[in-house]
């Protein structure tokens, strides 16, 4: 069993739940799926500068495309969570009012990396790390 910090998704007691094969499957799923989202996030970005003049039409469905894509991946977000975590609907639902999007994500690397083998101390020393050489607002940690 590992315990996991809830307060951020306003739950105030930490969660103990067990580590199964399953859920260290689907911790690491989850990683690799961040890390290949902020790839894509980052090619768009590069794309972007070097993209023609594209029509007003053309616009609006890429946008309307990348909301539909922002909601589909917070659903599986939220999904993912309530599986790893045990949590009920009602549980969910107050994670949703309780996080923003930047919370959200560092809130799932804190999960995946507790399923995956770090302790809550190695995640602060890594924090602290971070910190360090500025990769970090020591005010959001």
């Amino acid at each position: 069993m590992i315990k996991i910090k809830a307060n951020v998704i306003g739950i105030k007691k930490p969660i103990e739940v067990k580590k199964t094969v399953d859920k260290e499957d689907k911790a690491d799923e989850m990683v690799i799926k961040l890390a290949e989202l902020e790839e894509k996030a980052a090619k768009a970005e590069s794309d972007t500068d070097d993209k023609k003049e594209i029509t007003e039409e053309e616009q609006t469905r890429e946008y309307l495309e990348a909301v539909k894509a922002n909601r589909k991946q917070r659903e599986e977000i939220f999904d993912w969570l309530k599986y790893m975590l045990d949590l009920t609907s009602k549980q969910i639902e107050k994670a949703r009012q309780s996080v923003d999007m930047e919370e959200l994500g560092a809130y799932i690397f804190y999960v995946a990396s507790r399923f995956q083998g770090m302790s809550d101390e190695d995640l602060d020393l890594e924090h602290k790390k971070q910190e360090a050489a500025g990769n970090v607002d020591p005010k959001k940690g």
